[in-house]
């Protein structure tokens, strides 16, 4: 015989009861109460330490004791329950236990979330990611991008260069590229669907197309490999496997409210880093596009990025670890293509392979030169200065497609020219420009009054003429 408390799920307060059993029968005792039960119809909870045992009567209602001997003797456990029984009580057995648990879940976070995730990801119709990825797209909107300050022709040209990029890839047009800005945050964001978001600081920061065209590369390899989905699921794994199994459609909701803070603040695992990265650097080559160009963009955006950082939303290179040995993989990548040439701070000049050999004094005078845009926009012309003491001094005046003048500004600064290369350091109210403060040109002479440039870091080319006079502080062209 011993004590226990007796539920009748009728009232919350239990009523004292001892409680004894014969072979057949549990008898119920109490002042004013009595009842017996087939042992039969009865099942005990597990024992586990001292936590307080419960036996279900078929009526529903439940006996608790804290006897365990006796509930263990008149309730014994057989089959398996015994095996069971036998192993919570040995400490090694227990010991093992935690172990399995702790590699069961090393396993499962490093090995079947992953393919899970994976999994999962591809099994989403194309159709749901692109409503996603809009759904996102008006979230982020609504809290921190703002419209594109780029002008027309830029965000007409940057789509142009990446719809040509794409042909031949599956599917192409579900690919787009869109505009928003972001002050001081130079990024790119791919979202669900096939849409890459652009910042206007990476435009900015990235006027060379081929470079521009690596890094919206990079993001076209997340797209593929469905990388922000994988990852949102991967850090939404309860909700997600919930939402599978249970059909919890709040539970589904975590991969949508996910979505946008996780680009705001992505931190790519190094798989698919790498997996992005391989993408990036196959697509270029096939497209005779120097993987070092991705190299490039990476080392000038982290540059650019410093000034001044914002803390809500994460930069291209901040946000990408690991970002000197991605550098020099795509450097590896870019054996067999001609080099580029990346300027610093520091450096004047570096040899571009075999430049034609023009003596600095041949620079000396004034030019006058013109570049149309291949749109038929209109383009820019410039009028240059160069002293003998090093110093120069630029116009630039923009036209529209009426060759009227839409624009004007100019530059100053020094100059000098090594092995055939014209470096440029541009200065502002007397001090270096913090960004794009030195640029190159390699030199090649075609007479006595013209001279052709080809941008090193940009490859875009050039053409100018030999002015003879200078008027008003600008240099007019006498042929």
């Amino acid at each position: 015989m011993t004590a226990a408390l007796y539920y009748d799920g009728a009232t919350l307060r239990p009523r004292p009861v001892t409680i004894d059993a014969d072979a057949a029968t549990l008898r119920i005792r109490a002042d004013e109460f009595e009842r017996d039960v087939p042992l039969a119809s009865l099942r005990a909870t597990a024992r586990l330490a001292n936590v307080r045992r419960v036996i279900h009567l078929p009526d529903g209602t439940q006996l608790h004791c804290d006897d365990n001997d006796w509930v263990d003797r008149r309730f014994p456990r057989r089959g398996f329950e015994a095996v069971v029984d036998r192993l919570e009580r040995n400490a090694g057995a227990v010991t093992a236990s935690v172990g399995v648990i702790a590699v069961c879940a090393i396993l499962f976070v490093t090995v079947g979330l992953p393919w899970f995730a994976k999994e999962a990801a591809r099994a989403i119709p194309e159709s749901a990611l692109e409503a996603l990825g809009n759904q996102t797209l008006r979230s982020l909107d609504a809290t921190i991008f703002k419209p594109s300050g780029l002008e027309q022709y830029e965000q007409d040209r940057v789509r142009g260069e990446f719809a040509e990029f794409v042909q031949g890839m599956p599917d192409p047009d579900r690919y787009r590229v869109v505009f928003r800005d972001v002050p001081d945050v130079t990024n790119a964001f791919s979202l669900p669907g096939g849409t890459i978001v652009v910042t206007d600081a990476m435009v900015r920061s990235l006027p060379q197309p081929d470079a521009l065209l690596a890094v919206l590369a990079h993001e076209v390899g997340h797209q593929a490999k469905r990388h922000v989905v994988r990852s949102v699921i991967e850090a939404s794994a309860v909700g997600v496997v919930t939402a599978l199994f249970a059909s919890d459609v709040s539970s589904a909701s975590a991969i949508v409210l996910g979505v946008p803070i996780f680009l705001l603040h992505k931190h790519y695992s190094r798989d698919f880093e790498q997996e992005a990265d391989a993408f990036a650097f196959d697509t270029l080559t096939k497209r005779n596009i120097s993987p070092d160009w991705f190299a490039y963009a990476l080392a000038h955006i982290d540059r650019a990025s410093l000034a001044e950082p914002r803390e809500d939303v994460d930069d291209y290179t901040s946000s990408h670890p690991l970002t000197s040995a991605r550098i020099e993989a795509a450097r590896d990548r870019a054996k067999g293509f001609e080099p580029l040439v990346v300027l610093n701070a520091i450096s004047i000049a570096e040899t571009y392979g075999s430049g034609s050999d023009v003596a600095a004094a041949m620079q000396v005078g004034c030019w006058v030169g013109s570049k149309p845009r291949s749109d038929g926009s209109g383009g820019y012309r410039w009028y240059a200065q160069f002293d003998r003491e090093g110093a120069f001094e630029i116009q630039f005046s923009n036209y529209d497609k009426d060759n009227k003048v839409v624009g004007q500004h100019s530059e100053g600064g020094t100059w000098a020219v090594r092995d055939g290369i014209l470096s440029m350091r541009i200065t502002r109210d007397g001090r270096v420009a913090p960004t794009d403060s030195l640029e190159a040109y390699r030199l090649e002479r075609l007479g006595d009054v013209a001279e052709h440039y080809v941008s090193v870091p940009a490859g875009v080319e050039y053409d100018s003429e030999r002015c003879d006079t200078v008027v008003g502080g600008r240099a007019d062209q006498s042929s």
